[in-house]
């Protein structure tokens, strides 16, 4: 979503919630970004589109605010992952939480920098953890 021009975020994020208010028949004022794709546009628009609180998949604890919508970020838990990894990023530790930024930081840059190429390894990974 970083990619998109500004129309198209705002066409996205537009469109988006319109269709989910019609289908649900209430506000939608929360969303999460797909694929880890966040920028300030990315907020700005979901922002401008009536979003008050959207997720990020970014291993942040600290809670920003954009045009009066709050990000958030988180901490997947996935296969493989330990129990005592997620019980110490839920008892505060800072080494866990330091670890999954970096990665974090450096797989943005390899998303970056390796565009669809990226997207294509990322679904043989995935297929190859599935089998």
């Amino acid at each position: 979503m970083t990619a998109c021009s500004a129309t198209q975020l705002d066409r996205e994020w537009r469109d988006s919630v319109a269709r989910l208010q019609d289908i649900l028949g209430s506000t939608i004022e929360v969303a999460s970004i797909p694929g880890g794709y966040y920028g300030t546009n990315v907020a700005a628009a979901a922002a401008a589109a009536g979003i008050r609180h959207l997720f990020t998949s970014e291993p942040v604890i600290s809670v920003r605010t954009v045009d009066g919508c709050r990000i958030y970020g988180r901490f997947s838990v996935h296969q493989g992952v330990w129990p005592q990894w997620v019980g110490s990023v839920i008892a505060g530790n800072v080494w866990p939480r330091v670890q999954r930024l970096v990665f974090w930081n450096v797989k943005k840059i390899l998303k970056k920098a390796g565009g669809m190429a990226w997207i294509d390894a990322r679904r043989r990974i995935i297929a190859a953890r599935s089998r």
